[in-house]
């Protein structure tokens, strides 16, 4: 069954467009992963700093060995600019 991984995320205040960037390019590491069905990168319209970061699967075990291939660099540009640790959610598509 496809599935969404949601990542519920916020950046230092004032930070917003740098993470914005590091999202960018996390994203386009992990989308060509097989399994990977597109990304989708939101920001909040009164809120600059937050940001959802919207994965499409194909399934939850597709997910699972993709989540092995990203290396540990790829989120290093976004670590230093956390506010809080992101919080992740999966749901089922519909």
């Amino acid at each position: 069954m496809a599935i969404k991984v949601v990542y519920d995320m916020t950046a230092t205040a004032g930070k917003g467009d740098e993470f914005a960037q590091a999202l960018a390019d996390l994203a386009a590491v992990v989308s060509p992963l097989a399994g990977c069905d597109g990304i989708d990168i939101l920001r909040k319209q009164d809120n600059a700093d937050q940001f959802l970061f919207v994965e499409s699967w194909q399934s939850g075990e597709a997910y699972a060995e993709a989540s092995k291939l990203v290396p540990q660099t790829a989120f290093a540009p976004l670590k230093p600019l956390f506010a809080a640790p992101p919080a992740r959610s999966v749901y089922d598509a519909q």
